[in-house]
Parts: C-alpha cells; structure tokens; sequence
C-alpha cells in the first residue's frame, strides 16, 4: 500500500487556480519567513484529455526541502506503485510507474508539511486535478470529524468506491481516495467519480499513515453515499472515531459444576442471545436453559439433562463477544468435559430485585424483575 499522508487543511472546494510567487529577503537581511508556494503545474489545473503516460510536474517559488516534499505529497486515485520522484531546481517531477487509467480525475495534492530550504512551510495544502477523459469527476462527499472533545483536526478520511459486492477492511485494503480533516474537523473528498462510497476516518496516532487496529480510534457511518448526476454532492452525518474491540473471544475453560449445571469462562463478557449449543457423549445431552452468572458477565451457565459419567463434546455457534466479534475457532477436539456425578445441592439465591426495595414514585406500568441465581423451576 502506498504512503498515504494527512493534510492539515482542507481540500477547496471551489476549482483551483496556481499563485504568483513571492520574493524572499535577500542574502544577509532578515530569516527567510515567507513560506513557499505552488507556482505551476502540469498537466495544468482542471486539464482533460491528459495522456495515460503523462509525467506531473509542480513548480515551487523558491527551492525546497526535498524529503519534506516527498513525505508530503500523494495521488489520489491512489496509485498501485509510488511514483519515481526527481528535482531540478525549484520543479518538481513526479513519474507513475504505471500507465494512468482511462477516463478518470486525478488529484495531486501537497501538504503543508512540505517545507522549504529554510524550514518553512506551505501556508495551506494545494491541490489540483486533471483527468485523462473528456470532463472532470465533479463528485464530492463532505462532513465533520469529532469526539467528546470536539473537533478532530487532522483526522484522515478515507474513502473507498464500491464495486461487485467489494467489503473494504480499512485495516488491510488501501483507499482510494484521500482526505483529512481542517482545523474545525470539517473534510472535504472532491472530484470523485459517480458511484458509491463508503467512508472511514481514523486518527493517526502513530503517524504512519495507516489504520491500526484496537490502538487507533475508527468511525464507522451508519451507511454507504452515493454520488449520481441529481446528488454530486453529498454532506455526510459527523463521524465520531472509537477505539474498535476486534479481538474474537475465546473459551477458556468448561466446568460441570454438578449433575445438572455446566459453567463455561469465556476471556471477556460475551452474548449468547444467538447463542447454539450442542452437547453430545453416548447420547445427546439437551440445553434446557443458558444465562449469563448475574455480575460475572464472561461466565456462562447452562442448564442441561442429568449428566451421566463420562466424556462429552461441546459444539458452540452464534457466541460473539460484545463488539460483535465471533468465537475463537475451536480447537480441532473442540471442547469436552467430564459429565459430574455429583448432586446440586446449592439453594438458589435472590441476587437482584427491581424496583429496589423502598423504592418510591415507582411508575404504574414498572414491571417487577427477580434475578436468581441459577435458573429456576415453574414452582417459583
């Protein structure tokens, strides 16, 4: 995957235009504070019918600092290979290493963390698109990035066209386009194709460029954006970046507890409202009920028939853990226990009651709730 890098500021929406450059003090008068600009380029802004081989050429104001340059600047399509990168004083050249695809808008773009000789940097991110086509792809897909703490500048925002049932895992599979959000948390993905989109912004905490998963917080939109010729333009709800539990819980161990009862520990809290359970020695051993152990969340309880002596597998679907993450796979002997030849003779306990006791201004409709501690009979 190619290097991808986040801008501080926003992508304009408006259509680019190249500046005039600005002259810095001459040698021996004061530091050098003027930062540098984008001159020209080439293809030209907003240029169609480019070649497929076409060579990209940016022109600076003033000599640069070249790695900050190299570190700062991408493609969006992203490209399968990095571009060859070559200087000749204050140009730029910037060779694909692979023919340009057909009919499609790309857009150059440079961070202000390119910098020049003397260390300062772009006053704002430049951009600018040319299209190997007939017209420029004028879609565009905006929204904000925030947290609990407001605002997230600099959050990257990725954005993958879908295409034949395509599920991108941002943890593995590059994007296709690229963006960050400003100072205010606003993004903005411009000249895209039509199509549909789906969107993930993350926060860059190790400052690779890359998602991390479960060290790095993700947002996730509640559904997919389309772009059509009616809807080129599509403001997107804000995204709000969680750190993801992406870890399959796993089955530590299996217990008959007594004759009638099996506890099974899982390594994290766990749902078993989906949950099917086999249990099968010399003859199938049914599951007449299944609960979580009132404050013990990452245990299990099942109810079964009399359990007779000897061995038995345990065949688990449909566990996952609170995330949504599904069961580890089980080992290739699954799980088996020994069934337990001893009685339950444990009396069952009242562990939670709601409403409290003493409660008051309880509501009319307030339904009564006794938590036991094991599963009770119809005598109850």
């Amino acid at each position: 995957m190619n290097k991808i890098l986040a801008l501080s500021l926003l992508l304009p929406i408006a259509l680019l235009l190249c500046s005039c450059a600005k002259q810095g003090f001459p040698p021996g008068g004061p530091a050098d504070r003027t930062p540098p600009e984008v001159v020209s380029t080439s293809p030209p802004c907003n240029s169609t019918g480019v070649s497929l081989d076409a060579q990209i050429e940016v022109g600076f104001s003033e000599r640069m600092d070249r790695d900050s340059v190299k570190e700062a600047i991408y493609i969006c399509p992203v490209l399968e290979r990095p571009p060859e990168l070559s200087w000749k004083g204050r140009r730029l050249f910037i060779k694909p290493l692979q023919r340009l695809s057909p009919d499609q808008t790309y857009v150059v773009t440079i961070g202000t963390g390119a910098q020049d000789q003397q260390g300062n940097p772009l006053a704002r991110a430049y951009s600018f698109a040319f299209s190997t086509g007939s017209r420029m792809d004028l879609g565009r897909i905006g929204g904000s990035v925030i947290s609990a703490a407001g605002p997230q500048p600099g959050a990257i925002v990725w954005a993958y066209r879908l295409e034949r049932g395509q599920e991108p895992d941002p943890a593995k599979d590059a994007p296709r386009y690229v963006s960050a959000a400003d100072r205010e948390g606003n993004y903005l993905l411009s000249f895209l194709s039509l199509g549909t989109y789906r969107v993930f912004a993350f926060l860059d905490k190790d400052g690779d460029g890359r998602y991390t998963p479960e060290q790095e917080a993700l947002a996730v939109p509640p559904g997919d954006v389309a772009l059509t010729d009616s809807a080129s333009f599509v403001q997107m709800a804000d995204l709000f970046p969680v750190v993801r539990d992406t870890t399959r819980p796993q089955l530590l161990a299996v217990k008959a507890s007594d004759q009638d009862h099996l506890e099974l520990t899982f390594d994290e809290p766990v749902d078993i409202s989906s949950a099917k359970i086999v249990i099968v020695g010399e003859d199938t051993l049914s599951t007449l009920a299944k609960y979580i152990l009132p404050g013990e969340e990452a245990k299990v309880q099942l109810l079964t028939e009399r359990q007779q002596p000897g061995e038995y597998n345990l065949v688990l679907d449909g566990i996952s853990d609170l995330s949504g993450n599904p069961l580890a796979a089980a080992p290739s002997e699954n799980f088996t226990f020994r069934g337990s030849p001893v009685a339950d003779t444990i009396a069952p306990e009242v562990v939670a009651i709601s409403p409290k006791n003493n409660a008051r201004n309880v509501h009319l409709d307030q339904p009564i709730e006794i938590t036991f501690s094991e599963a009770m009979g119809d005598s109850v």
